[in-house]
């Protein structure tokens, strides 16, 4: 997962040839493995004039394509991404794109667009020949580009130094920051933000002792941490949304997605392994993305659903998902994933109804058995929206208290830490209105009322994902202190009044 050459072109219109190009750089050890991989199929990095061709005949060919509607083979490419940008955004311009260096094909080439005058372009590596073409998706070395092409795109269009030149100061650095930022070709650190502050802390203060600090740092990792106590910390977070409607004709519905967050402090070069876990009759992972920090994944887990998995095998893969990954300086999201989990972790029950000048609503909420019955906190939040303001409340609950928050017609029913042993929690409540209403949100009337459920429950994955820590290795050999954690946080958990309407998503049946 390497980078084979790297350019850095202006599009000014004064530019010359060789003044276009503000930085370039070939590594010779990646390009030598390209021509042992490829095999027959290797062809050189494109040339200066060739790039500049490349790009400015691809621009013109999507403005044709755009202005004409004709159909054209190279956009219609379901492995070319493209995608206008704006003035001051960052996008990615286009992906997979073939340049012709003596009559054979170099590829991919990734071209991001950092402002209009400025293109970002890399050619990463295949490992692997290049006929019959991989799908991009397959390709490892894909990821990684494009991640270091986005942090050096973000570096220059920082909204936080938007003065005149600034750009071109910032241009003007990336000959010494690629040093640390890729070197030998290989990205180590693709926020360049992180890469300033760690070349601006001094050797040794972070309490390292004057062995360390003498210790030179390898040149393929020049940005190693010296600390004293080596840390390894993964966690699991999981978001699960949910719909409810209490109705027979329409079914409710619930998603699960979450990620694996990792902050490691090593010494030297570490090189980590981990594995996340899943229980014998969990569900499978899906759409998981990676980090491109993970060296040789396995096949199964970067095989997306849209390519179809070698020799017809099953693309279903129910672990334990295996992570090898040289971790950046900084904080990261290893991976990211979404589940069908069978049950939501909640479910309840709302009816409210208007009788003269107060409400009536009552509220039924039950846990799932399977559910681990310890909170941080759990709550259901019921807006008012357009009754009028709050006069009185009368209210009856199983557990837990109720606040009514009068200047925003809001009541909350705070649940507490745990539920009862049956695992049933009730809300009965008269709220009395004044009959001066003022409309506060016109599209929602009184019966078209909601519960929005805020909980978090830690040490616990509704898909039972965790990561191992006994699996965890580092190389070279060390000792690291393991944090491991895991939690499950609502995020538009909704249950709507039964007596109105509800916004539902509707399929025809052609579609079902």
């Amino acid at each position: 997962m390497s980078v084979r050459a790297l350019w850095v072109v202006s599009r000014k219109p004064w530019s010359a040839l060789f003044s276009c190009f503000r930085m370039y750089r070939r590594y010779p050890t990646v390009e030598a493995q390209a021509r042992r991989l490829n095999g027959h199929s290797y062809s050189p990095a494109p040339t200066h004039e060739e790039l500049l061709r490349l790009i400015g005949n691809n621009k013109r060919s999507r403005n044709h394509h755009h202005h004409s509607g004709d159909s054209d083979d190279d956009i219609d490419d379901p492995d070319c991404c493209s995608d206008d940008v704006d003035d001051c955004g960052v996008g990615l311009f286009h992906a997979g794109l073939v340049a012709s260096v003596h009559g054979q094909s170099a590829w991919p080439l990734l071209v991001t667009r950092a402002t209009p005058e400025w293109h970002l372009v890399c050619l990463p590596l295949v490992e692997g020949p290049l006929e019959p073409r991989p799908p991009l998706g397959m390709i490892l070395g894909v990821p990684q580009g494009l991640a270091l092409l986005q942090g050096m795109a973000a570096f220059m269009v920082d909204q936080q130094q938007s003065k005149p030149g600034a750009v071109d100061a910032k241009v003007a650095q990336f000959s010494t920051l690629m040093m640390y930022a890729c070197p030998f070709g290989r990205p180590a650190e693709t926020d360049f933000r992180v890469l300033l502050r760690e070349l601006a802390t001094p050797s040794g203060s972070s309490g390292t002792s004057e062995q360390q600090q003498q210790r030179p740092a390898p040149a393929w990792r020049p940005l190693c941490a010296q600390r004293v106590k080596p840390l390894v910390r993964m966690s699991v977070a999981e978001v699960v949304r949910s719909v409810q409607y209490g109705r027979r004709d329409v079914p409710d519905v619930w998603e699960v997605y979450g990620s694996v967050e990792c902050k490691c402090e090593l010494d030297s070069t570490p090189d980590v392994s981990a594995n996340l876990t899943l229980p014998a009759n969990g569900v499978p992972l899906e759409d998981l993305l990676l980090h491109h920090c993970v060296l040789a994944p396995d096949p199964q887990l970067v095989c997306p659903l849209s390519v179809a998995a070698p020799n017809g095998g099953d693309l279903s893969f129910t672990g334990p998902y295996r992570f090898r990954f040289v971790p950046p300086h900084d904080g990261f999201a290893l991976c990211s994933y979404t589940a069908q989990a069978p049950i939501p972790p909640v479910r309840g029950s709302f009816r409210l109804a208007l009788e003269k000048d107060e409400d009536k609503l009552t509220l039924d909420l039950r846990l799932h058995e399977t559910v681990k019955n310890s909170f941080d906190h759990f709550e259901a939040r019921i807006p008012l929206a357009n009754s009028g303001p709050i006069t009185n409340v009368a209210y009856k609950v199983s557990c837990g208290q109720l606040e009514a928050l009068r200047d925003q017609d809001l009541l909350i029913w705070t649940i507490g830490q745990r539920f009862p042993k049956s695992l049933e929690a009730s809300l009965v409540a008269c709220v009395g209105v004044s009959s001066e209403k003022e409309a506060v949100d016109i599209s929602c009337n009184v019966l078209d009322s909601y519960v929005q459920l805020r909980f978090k429950i830690q040490d616990y994955t509704l898909t039972g994902c965790a990561v191992d820590p006994h699996s965890i290795q580092v190389q070279p050999p060390v000792k690291p202190k393991l944090i491991t954690a895991r939690e499950l946080v609502s995020a538009e958990y909704i249950i709507w009044n039964k007596l109105g309407d509800a916004p539902i998503a509707y399929r025809p049946d052609a579609y079902a």
